[in-house]
Parts: C-alpha cells; sequence; structure tokens
C-alpha cells in the first residue's frame, strides 16, 4: 500500500540512495544494508533501482541508441568496456548474456546504481520523475510477485499477466472473444484471421493487422514435452539451419527472436525477423509467431502480445486420437 509523502518506502529509499551517490560519488554505508540487493521475495530498494535500470535502457533502445551508447563503460570503472556491453544486453532482455553476466558477477549494487547514476544525471531527471520511473518499477515488481503466486495455476511469467488461459479457467459468457473451437482469441478492430490447415484441418491461425502478424497454434502436450524442451528443439533447428537465433526475455516471457532466410516478392532470397512464444498450460502449449514490423528488433507493438496472452485454449475440443494439434473451427463465431 503506497505511503503518503512520494510514493512507498522502498521507491523513496531508491531515490534517496540514488541521490546520495550522486552527492558523494559512493555508496553509504547504511544504504548498502537498506538497498536489500539480491532479495526478491519482496520488494526492496536494490529491486525497483534495478527494475528502474531495466526500464530506462529498454526505452533508450526503442528510441534508437545502440548497446555501446546506452551507458559509456566509464561510467563503471569496476568492469571492461566489453562486460558493459553484455550487462546492457543482459538488462535488455538477452537471456544468454543474463546467464554470462550472473556467472562473471557483473550485476552488483554498485553497477546498478552508477549505471542508473549516469542516466538520471544524463536525461536531468527531477525528484518527481525518478520517482515515476521507480513507480513503474515498483508495479513491474509487484506483477513479478503476483505471478510466482499464480504459478501452481499455470499462470506464470512465461504468458504474461493475464494468461494464455484453459478453458477450465475462465468464465466465457462476458469474454470477447473470437470462437476457433480450439481456441478463443480476442477480438481486435481491424484484425483480419487467416486459417492453416493440415490433414483436411485447420490446426492454425493467423491474426493480422496492418503490417504485423501473429500465427497461433495449440498443441496437446505428452510427456516430456513443454515451452521449454520445445524452445531448446526450436533454437538448435534454426542454428543448424544457420539462421541466428536466441532467447529473450520479452512480453510474454521467455521467447525466442531469430532472423532467418525468405523469399521475397519477386522471389529473391532476403532475410526475416521472428518472435516465437510459448506458454505451458494444462496439458498443452500454445505457440505463437510474430513476424512483419511487430517482430523488428527495434518493435515495442503491443497488440500481438495482447492476443497471445488474452487466447483461451481448449484441448478437448473434437478431439481424435493421437492428434498432437488442437483443432480449430472454421469460419469463426463470436463477437
Amino acid at each position: 500500500m503506497p505511503e503518503s509523502g512520494g510514493g512507498t518506502k522502498a521507491r523513496r529509499d531508491a531515490r534517496r540512495i540514488i541521490r546520495q551517490f550522486e552527492r558523494d560519488g559512493a555508496i553509504a554505508l547504511e544504504n548498502v544494508s537498506c538497498a536489500e540487493f539480491g532479495v526478491w521475495d519482496r520488494i526492496t530498494p536494490g529491486w525497483v533501482m534495478l527494475v528502474g535500470l531495466q526500464i530506462v535502457l529498454r526505452l533508450r533502445w526503442e528510441n534508437g541508441t545502440r548497446t555501446d551508447e546506452a551507458i559509456p563503460a566509464e561510467s563503471v570503472p569496476e568492469i571492461r568496456p566489453e562486460e558493459m556491453k553484455r550487462v546492457v544486453n543482459a538488462l535488455r532482455g538477452d537471456v544468454s548474456e543474463v546467464e554470462e553476466v550472473v556467472e562473471r558477477g557483473l550485476i552488483s549494487l554498485e553497477t546498478v546504481v552508477r549505471m542508473l547514476s549516469f542516466v538520471t544525471s544524463a536525461e536531468s531527471m527531477s525528484d518527481g520523475e525518478l520517482d515515476r520511473l521507480f513507480g513503474d518499477a515498483e508495479q513491474s515488481c509487484q506483477e513479478a510477485l503476483r505471478l510466482r503466486c499464480d504459478e501452481s495455476q499455470f499462470r506464470t511469467s512465461r504468458g504474461g499477466a493475464y494468461g494464455p488461459r484453459d478453458i477450465g479457467e475462465v468464465d466465457l459468457s462476458n469474454a470477447y472473444l473470437i470462437d476457433l473451437g480450439g481456441l478463443r482469441i480476442p477480438s481486435l478492430a481491424e484484425m483480419d484471421l487467416q486459417p492453416m490447415r493440415a490433414g483436411g484441418e485447420v490446426v492454425a491461425v493467423t491474426a493480422v493487422q496492418a503490417r504485423t502478424a501473429i500465427q497461433l497454434q495449440a498443441f496437446r502436450s505428452i510427456q516430456g514435452s513443454s515451452w521449454g524442451s520445445i524452445r531448446a528443439q526450436m533454437l538448435s533447428r534454426l542454428r543448424t539451419q544457420g539462421s541466428s537465433a536466441r532467447e529473450w526475455a520479452g512480453k510474454a516471457g521467455i521467447e525466442i527472436r531469430a532472423v532467418v532466410s525468405a523469399t521475397d516478392a519477386h522471389r529473391g532470397s532476403t532475410v526475416k525477423n521472428v518472435r516465437v512464444l510459448g506458454f505451458d498450460g494444462p496439458g498443452w502449449v500454445l505457440r505463437g509467431i510474430i513476424s512483419g514490423a511487430g517482430a523488428a528488433v527495434e518493435s515495442d507493438e503491443e497488440w500481438a502480445y495482447e492476443v497471445f496472452s488474452g487466447t483461451v485454449v481448449d484441448p478437448s475440443f473434437r478431439y481424435s486420437g493421437g492428434a498432437s494439434s488442437v483443432v480449430l473451427r472454421w469460419p469463426p463465431s463470436g463477437p
């Protein structure tokens, strides 16, 4: 619950730690203890500062700032320039870099405070602006804690704040969803739906809006199959084919971001960006493949992620033994 006088205590303490560092050039001993950096089971000033730094770096990236320009290496003298690039990429969401950065111990309270101090100075942030940044960060921390509590009900951070969900988890009487049988997807203005058929059945649907598309397909999970195992297989296959592919912490959890070979309108060779999302439900896995403008490196489009996280899966729809894909109804019905 927010307190009076400029936000919660964690937010106020985070702002105070940054301002004290800007003034003195070092973190006061009492602030090291106060930050509780590395504690993730409750909202602490250290966690708020880390997430605030992630928000700033992602905004700078979306605004066209290159990785090596986001924060000069000399602003954090305790790590080398090449390590700074790794830290920035990790905080932006590159999962492979996260593993490397953690293994090397490059993310510390000192690193986070120095990087944030540089940004607040470069952006001439007022106390009010810094408090709003930390307010957004605190909301993200609260959501992460909530998602952990919901994990037993299959609502984990892998699928965003609202799902995807199983047909048994929702009240469909008030849901504004397009009924595709095995899938029910949110209805958005100016969204076109295109079916994908296999063996005489519709097994996937592509939702298109403007220059972005997302293909949705659900599979009945068998023993040992999960989004994690499917993701590992896809990464291996893409890399074997010569595509650039990596895991990324995106809006729907851990996704794949890849650059793959394609054929253009003139039958020439080209490359395109794709993002592959996934979610484990009770007895099923939902996969979403984003392509077009929404998959571009710099894109921050929301609608494809909203469609993915708002999708409801009915794995029992027209079940036939042995079939792995959840069959869809076509033409669709619904609102």
